[in-house]
């Protein structure tokens, strides 16, 4: 009976997970590992001539490249394609939380964990879609902590040093729970850490630290720091992600919708339940979990957007876990609670679904991108070139593409607004390129607009080639050659 129950926990996270991953197009950061696969030269740091990149960006580095390379060797590019792996990831990582969940509670309250923790809109979102990207890093935090209680502490190690050169954002949550097991199980700490745990976290962490000892200027540049402005907007962020409704808005042509409010009040209840009934495990996870949501609280650029929120994921299950073992119900209530719950998570569902079926995705999600492939992979097609007037369109239209063009941005600092006078030059120069073809976004309104006000004037000596998302809705603008 348990088994056929976990089976079909499963069975309905896949489905789930496949009806997600046909939502939507290729979003630029979701395909920003692909750079390390097909433009390795074109990463943060490569070597071997630039033929091998370790990172992609300052902070994220190329471990799921690493991964998906021999994936891509028979697999086609499509957006699906890329997300398959990503339900293998979200079913896996569930079986394993579910064994950890197991060894914490009972079974009727595992069940609830599964109804809140398992079905949850954002975590899956996250997991399939995975633009953060966060999905390593919750079945690196999992195995961690499996490692953990099994006394493996040399894979724990090599656990979190995957974590730092897969995203260095981890930094979070293993202060997290560095700092509050040497506040609730210091002797079981100074187990770990000893050589096994510190020779698996440079093993894992090698290409960051290689980077790191290489790069320290630039990584010293870009590192995060601490500040307490738009703290009230990050508040209601991580309330979003809570009750499910921080990627409505994100995703699809809609207005913003509250979000379940009976997902945060089982959350208080949670806490009540953990304060009235005090246990270190669970002082364990509720500090471990804080702290890191405390850090993107008070970090300039950070916090504000569910896939941070998502790092603290297998913690909070945890902690709901420990909170209701102690709690003697009768076993029917804890089942109804999850009934409940799951209830809950359906209706926080609904509006997804909905938007899905009549708004379609929103610009950034738009699947006019395949279109556009098929249109730039014809012979003679903008020979000169394809140049981005705003973000959004190289990373994941070069994955795609896989080789048989280029986009690039038609300023090279593109983010500035004004532009300096030498980028405005090197954007015109681009664009008066007449077997170039120049790329937006069709509502013609730009996140940085000062590619497309230095080049407006000759966008008329072209014309335009408008992409429609599936349901009709323009999308994309290809400004080609008369």
């Amino acid at each position: 009976m348990t088994r056929s129950f976990f089976a079909i926990t499963v069975l309905t996270l896949a489905i789930l997970g496949f009806i997600v991953a046909g939502w939507c197009g290729l979003h630029q950061d979701e395909a920003l590992f692909l750079k390390a696969i097909y433009s390795p030269s074109n990463c943060q740091f490569s070597i071997k001539h630039g033929k091998i990149a370790l990172m992609i960006m300052p902070y994220v580095g190329a471990l799921k490249a690493a991964i998906y390379t021999v994936y891509l060797k028979v697999a086609p590019v499509t957006p699906l394609s890329l997300r398959l792996p990503m339900i293998v990831l979200l079913c896996g990582f569930t079986l394993l939380m579910i064994r950890l969940w197991c060894r914490l509670a009972r079974l009727e309250i595992v069940a609830i964990v599964i109804a809140f923790a398992s079905f949850h809109p954002i975590f899956v979102l996250t997991i399939v879609l995975d633009w953060g990207p966060v999905a390593l890093q919750l079945l690196l935090t999992s195995l961690g902590l499996h490692a953990w209680r099994r006394g493996w502490y040399g894979l724990v190690g090599l656990c979190a040093g995957l974590m730092i050169w897969d995203k260095a954002v981890a930094v979070w949550v293993l202060t997290g729970v560095t700092v509050s097991a040497a506040i609730f199980y210091r002797q079981e700490l100074r187990k770990v850490l000893g050589w096994r745990f510190f020779t698996g976290l440079v093993l894992g962490a090698l290409p960051y630290l290689y980077y790191y000892w290489k790069m320290r200027q630039i990584v010293m540049a870009t590192q995060a720091h601490l500040s307490s402005g738009g703290l009230y907007d990050k508040v209601m962020a991580l309330r979003g992600t809570l009750d499910g409704s921080a990627m409505l808005s994100y995703l699809f042509r809609t207005d913003a919708q509250p979000g379940q409010v009976g997902l945060l009040i089982f959350l208080l209840l949670m806490m009540l339940a953990a304060i009235t009934h005090p246990r270190r495990i669970t002082g364990f996870f509720a500090l471990a979990m804080a702290i890191p949501l405390t850090l993107m609280l008070f970090t300039t650029g950070a916090g504000g957007s569910a896939h941070h929120h998502m790092l603290v994921w297998p913690l909070l299950s945890c902690f709901i876990c420990t909170a209701l073992q102690p709690l003697r119900w009768p076993r029917w209530i804890f089942i109804v609670t999850a009934a409940c719950v799951l209830f809950l998570q359906i209706a926080a569902w609904h509006p997804y679904f909905v938007a899905a079926k009549f708004n379609g995705p929103r610009r950034e999600w738009t699947d006019a991108s395949t279109k556009v492939v098929t249109y730039l992979q014809q012979p003679g097609v903008c020979k000169g070139g394809v140049y981005a007037l705003d973000w959004g369109f190289s990373d994941n239209l070069n994955a795609l593409g896989a080789g048989k063009y280029f986009v690039d941005s038609a300023a090279d600092q593109w983010w500035l607004n004004p532009l300096p006078v030498t980028e405005q030059a090197r954007a015109v120069q681009r664009a008066e390129k007449h077997d170039a073809c120049l790329i937006e976004w069709s509502d013609g309104d730009p996140f940085f607009p000062g590619s497309k006000d230095a080049v407006k004037s000759h966008l008329e000596h072209r014309k335009q080639v408008v992409f429609n998302d599936g349901h009709g809705n323009p999308s994309i603008r290809l400004w080609v050659d008369k």
